[in-house]
């Protein structure tokens, strides 16, 4: 779900009414400022991105 094409699809059936969900957990890692992060939500993710400004300029069309 977090990738962009999937970030895209859940937008789409979300605005038809569609009820998408994740049926089973994943995490999101990547390393930021030589740290790896490690993510277990979309809303922790979300969080993280709107408290750093240049990831959130650069996901701002994904988020």
């Amino acid at each position: 779900m977090l990738e962009v094409s999937g970030g895209n699809i859940i937008k789409v059936l979300q605005a038809k009414d569609f009820k998408p969900r994740i049926l089973y957990p994943a995490k999101l890692a990547f390393d930021f400022e030589g740290k790896t992060k490690i993510f277990f939500d979309t809303e922790e993710f979300r969080k993280f991105i709107s408290c750093t400004p240049s990831l959130k300029e650069l996901l701002e069309d994904i988020f």
